[in-house]
């Protein structure tokens, strides 16, 4: 506000950097039926695997309602992504350590 953005594009960037940190953090939270509506760290986790055909789903920033629409969704699994998992898939040095 104070370098003159207006207060609804602060509201609007507050609550996508506060959604991308949840969905982006190692919280265990359950969100009960919601979980193949809402884009919650649960789903989220699949798209960031490098494995082809599992990863690059679950694009959604606040919801899946597009990625439900244009088949890119894959339902929350039980499935524990570690950090060797992650990644782009056909390219093993990525992301370089």
């Amino acid at each position: 506000m104070l370098i003159g953005i207006p207060q609804s594009v602060a509201a609007a960037a507050g609550l996508v950097t506060l959604q991308l940190l949840v969905q982006h953090s190692n919280v265990d939270y359950r969100i009960g039926r919601f979980a193949n509506v809402l884009a919650a760290n649960s789903g989220h986790r699949l798209h960031h695997v490098a494995v082809t055909g599992e990863g690059d789903v679950n694009f959604g920033l606040f919801t899946l309602v597009w990625d439900r629409a244009l088949g890119t969704y894959r339902a929350p699994t039980a499935r524990v992504v570690r950090d060797g998992d992650l990644g782009i898939a056909g390219r093993p040095d990525y992301p370089a350590r």
